[in-house]
């Protein structure tokens, strides 16, 4: 391959410059949540290149993407806080220098005991990891806030802390080389105020709703690209609302994915800007007497906006009340919905010979206490899971544009 001269001598000059203006854009890296059933709904299929054998291969990037801004959206009460809480713990955890920043605007927000429980996290680590505040907040200083996280980690004397090599390379063999992923959350965004407004004793009324979606479009506006430079990944909870209808015909939803009743605080804004939406609704309550034996929800989520592989997707997760969302019943009940389980009653199994078998009740018991049951279940789990995401189509991909910019086409005679 020819190299061209302009971008030879311009990639020259840029070697001498800051972090940011030297900093080309690399292939976006994915950040397991814990929930595969997930990841994989909101992966795709990428491709690296190996120099050293000049061959190409595809890995599966799935998870949350880094430097990017996911909402998590529902009605009271169907777990976005606590889906959000287990995704961010399992992220950072990772990693030595990654932390999570977390905003608390809500008045009935999640008390620490209950962060530090779904965060499967020792109280060292979780002092080490959780960065926690609930008063104070407004738009303003949440800016502040992302804005040093930002310069922190982009101070050249800092840079080398926070890079790591992902063991990934691009389509021309170079190694992807990210920064360790900082978490920020807002929970909630419809709850975040400027300062002003924050520090008003009067009521709220049109105007002031006005001017705090200026705001929050604005502060959106401003921190996207430092998300990026900054690995930082933005995650939020929004609730979905009663639309008050105007007129006696119901209108349709400018929201694409509300229903035509249904409104979102600021939702223009984050249906604009976030890269990804999740949709949590409740789908079926749980009881000590059913088969799982637990007092939760089955919730769907469906993948209403996605950067990552540009296809709604759907999946179900399984909320235990007590310890949180539960991967492994997650992954359980998917296999269900797509009939990839054997048996009925409380013999079960996921392949015809029956190599292991178990009850809806005995499962989780099961994957706990047998390390052989785990991976027959991962091994039948991303059996299916592998055939979620999206891949490109690289027979019908190719539209020969050479022949549709020809010259000879352009010719008057």
């Amino acid at each position: 391959m020819e190299n061209s001269l302009l971008s030879d001598i311009f990639r020259a000059q840029l070697a001498k410059m800051d972090y940011n203006n030297k900093n080309e854009a690399q292939p976006d890296i994915g950040y397991p949540t814990g929930f595969l059933n997930l990841d994989y709904a909101n992966g795709y299929v990428a491709q690296q290149y190996d120099a050293n054998t000049g061959t190409y291969s595809d890995y599966f990037n799935i998870g949350v993407s880094d430097g990017s801004f996911i909402a998590f959206i529902g009605h009271t009460s169907t777990g976005k806080s606590t889906l959000m809480v287990q995704a961010a713990a399992n992220i950072v955890r990772r990693f030595k220098t990654s932390q999570i920043w977390y905003d608390q605007t809500e008045i009935k927000a999640m008390n620490l005991q209950r962060i530090f429980e779904l965060s499967r996290m020792d109280k060292d680590t979780f002092k080490n990891k959780f960065i926690i505040r609930n008063s104070g907040i407004n738009i303003e200083n949440v800016y502040e806030r992302i804005n040093l996280i930002y310069k922190m980690k982009t101070d050249p004397a800092n840079i080398d802390k926070f890079l790591y090599n992902t063991g990934f390379r691009d389509m021309y063999g170079n190694p992807i080389i990210k920064m360790e992923p900082t978490i920020y959350i807002i929970d909630s965004l419809a709850m975040l105020m400027p300062e002003e407004i924050e520090k008003e004793d009067t009521i709220a009324g049109k105007t002031t709703a006005m001017q705090t979606a200026n705001k929050v479009s604005l502060l959106m506006k401003q921190i996207m690209s430092k998300l990026q430079s900054a690995n930082i990944i933005l995650m939020g909870t929004n609730h979905i609302q009663k639309r008050i209808m105007t007129g006696p015909v119901p209108t349709q939803n400018t929201v694409p994915y509300l229903k035509h009743d249904e409104s979102i605080p600021k939702g223009g804004t984050i249906t604009y800007i976030a890269n990804n939406i999740w949709r949590i609704d409740s789908a079926q309550k749980l009881k000590i007497d059913d088969p799982y034996h637990i007092e939760g929800a089955i919730c769907n989520v469906s993948m209403v906006k996605s950067r990552n592989s540009g296809i709604k997707t759907f999946t179900r997760i399984v909320n235990n009340f007590n310890i949180g969302f539960d991967p492994w019943l997650s992954l359980l009940e998917v296999l269900k919905s797509q009939k990839r389980i054997y048996g009925a009653g409380v013999s079960y199994s996921l392949d015809p010979e029956k190599t292991f078998k178990f009850s809806l009740g005995n499962f989780k018991e099961k994957v706990i206490n047998d390390p052989e049951f785990r991976k027959y279940v991962l091994k039948h789990s991303l059996e299916y899971l592998k055939s979620v995401p999206a891949s490109l189509d690289k027979k019908n991909a190719n539209d020969y544009f050479d022949e549709l910019v020809s010259p000879e086409l352009f010719t008057v005679n």
